[in-house]
């Protein structure tokens, strides 16, 4: 196994352990994060300086740093408008410090693609899609009027979808396509 594919199979892994934890409870925990994040900064630093020794060790431990920082930023403004749980965040974050920036960034892309293709077949069979799109409009149109005619969401109207099965397909359909070029 080469050291891209240890990158490779441990955010595989984290992903998939977060997405049957939040699938089961809706809790991304914090012990899988934090230790995915340690252990991207640990893998970049280690195990791929031993592929190429040249390059020194800061350079490495910034792409991890970089893949960290991108990866969280627009997961972090999201969980500030209440739109994302923050074991979410947290887990982006993790595994943009396991994937690199550019992987990582593109298993986001597919991630947040793949739910939002799936949102909407399960807001359909739960015979709540046209509810949840009215709010939304709502949502999306109040930043346009005046003040007083804003419409509050009360957060009970408001949806929840568990977001980890999807970040587990993101991160290994993005593995995919990267292991697939280097072979």
């Amino acid at each position: 196994m080469t050291p891209v594919d240890f990158l490779y199979v441990s955010a595989a892994a984290v992903a998939a352990v977060a997405a049957v934890i939040d699938f089961r409870n809706g809790r991304i925990p914090n012990w899988l994060t934090f230790s995915a994040l340690a252990l991207g900064f640990i893998a970049h630093v280690l195990v791929l300086r031993a592929t190429n020794p040249a390059i020194g060790l800061g350079l490495w431990a910034a792409q991890s740093a970089a893949g960290a920082l991108l990866c969280g930023f627009v997961p972090f403004l999201m969980w500030k408008r209440d739109a994302m749980g923050g074991g979410d965040v947290k887990l982006l974050t993790a595994l943009g410090a396991l994937l690199g920036p550019v992987i990582g960034m593109e298993a986001q892309l597919y991630a947040f693609l793949l739910a939002l293709l799936i949102a909407p077949i399960k807001l359909a069979y739960e015979g709540q899609l046209l509810k949840v799109a009215g709010n939304a409009l709502r949502v999306m149109v109040n930043p346009f009027l005046p003040r007083a005619k804003r419409v509050t969401i009360a957060p009970e109207l408001l949806h929840e979808l568990r977001f980890g099965p999807a970040v587990l397909a993101g991160v290994v359909l993005a593995a995919a396509l990267h292991w697939n070029h280097a072979l």
